[in-house]
């Protein structure tokens, strides 16, 4: 379970999440449920808070990958990958001097 640690000036902050009322005094380590911390995830004021670092959040499981074909997907390095192996690229066609005839 997403172990929360505030840090900032105040001396604690609180939400109402659908999962649940939310406090984080100053200081102290505090464990929320999974369902809080999803509901927590797109609050602006936690994100802007964890963003500044007044906010740290540890212990996330991250998300498995669910449906058909998960986990197959090309990344952004295997994207960036392709055709940069010679070939048939605009620079290699017609390079016999025969195309302007």
């Amino acid at each position: 379970m997403p172990k929360y640690l505030y840090q900032g000036e105040m001396g604690r902050i609180s939400a109402r999440t659908s999962a649940g009322p939310v406090v984080l005094p100053k200081g102290e380590e505090v464990e929320v449920t999974d369902k809080q911390h999803e509901a927590l995830v797109g609050h602006a004021v936690f994100k802007a808070l964890e963003d500044s670092s007044d906010l740290v959040i540890t212990g996330v499981k991250k998300a498995k990958a669910s449906g058909k074909g998960a986990g197959k997907g090309e990344t952004d390095a295997d994207a960036s990958d392709q055709n940069t192996t010679g070939g048939d690229t605009a620079s290699d066609q017609n390079t016999s001097g025969d195309a302007d005839k």
